[in-house]
């Protein structure tokens, strides 16, 4: 039982892109799904949430969220970033390979579909703010303010929180901006099941250099809320669910473990483990 729990806690996270002025129908909303022409703005976007992982290197002990690791079925890599606490595997929609067998991208739906919580990078400013005005307004809009994206465009049981990001294009110059100079605007798209917990939120707008971090962190706790949410209000981390069942050994087999407070994630990594087998004997 305890080689089944990660020593960290995982989070898988969608990303979707947006071309500009793509066509939201019913039988074209697959175009979102089959897009391989981006940007570099969007390229240097994923570069900041993780590294370029090839699936077939990962062992048992990297989380890849379901993705294929043997036959490049879900593609040859994704992105992927670890830290000390948690390992966070991106389910990048332009990273998964387009299948003639597939034209109803159900291998994507199925990644994409069972995550809580999307990344949607958006080329066109406009595009952008339709799906925030959408989202506000109780009132259906008039057909030429019809947002390009909205919760229901990729609509699955888990979609509780898209997170929009998008470039900010000078008005005065059609001269290319680098990634690191140019502002990028974000949002929240929050399913009615969770606007409890959410006011009416203004966009906020940060420059390229913060915005890959400042996107992570926020996808990752906004994914942190939903699991608690589907958990009906509780949740325990993997550290913590070690430490349990551990515990639980110990009052089957041995003499209580001391109990220890961690003040500092510095503490807990120079904790030592043998320590708490030595007692089980």
């Amino acid at each position: 039982m305890l080689d089944r729990i990660p020593h960290l806690d995982v989070y898988k996270i969608g990303v979707v892109y947006v071309e500009s002025s793509a066509i939201q129908t019913l039988d074209q909303r697959s175009i979102l799904l089959t897009t391989t022409n981006t940007s570099l703005h969007y390229i240097h976007f994923l570069q900041q949430l993780g590294i370029y992982m090839r699936l077939t290197d990962c062992g048992k002990s990297i989380f890849t969220g379901g993705l294929d690791t043997t036959n490049d079925i879900d593609g040859t890599h994704s992105i992927y970033h670890q830290d000390q606490l948690a390992q966070v595997i991106f389910h990048v929609v332009t990273l998964m390979p387009n299948r003639e067998t597939d034209s109803e991208c159900t291998a994507k739906k199925r990644h994409i579909g069972n995550d809580f919580v999307t990344i949607v990078f958006m080329e066109d400013e406009r595009d952008f703010e339709r799906s925030v005005l959408a989202s506000k307004s109780d009132q259906p809009l008039p057909s030429d303010a019809q947002p390009t994206y909205t919760l229901n465009t990729l609509a699955s049981q888990f979609n509780y929180i898209n997170v929009l990001v998008c470039p900010v294009r000078s008005r005065t110059t059609t001269a290319f901006q680098s990634f690191e100079t140019t502002k990028f605007r974000v949002n929240l798209l929050v399913c009615s099941q969770l606007s409890y917990a959410f006011d009416r939120q203004e966009p906020m707008t940060l420059l390229g250099t913060q915005l890959g971090k400042f996107i992570r962190n926020l996808s990752v706790n906004m994914q942190l809320f939903c699991q608690i949410h589907s958990q009906g209000g509780v949740y325990q981390s993997n550290l913590k669910e070690r430490l349990r069942q551990l515990q639980r050994l110990v009052d089957r087999f041995g003499r209580p473990i001391e109990h220890v407070e961690f003040s500092t994630v510095d503490q807990l990594n120079e904790m030592d483990w043998t320590n708490v087998f030595d007692k089980l004997v």
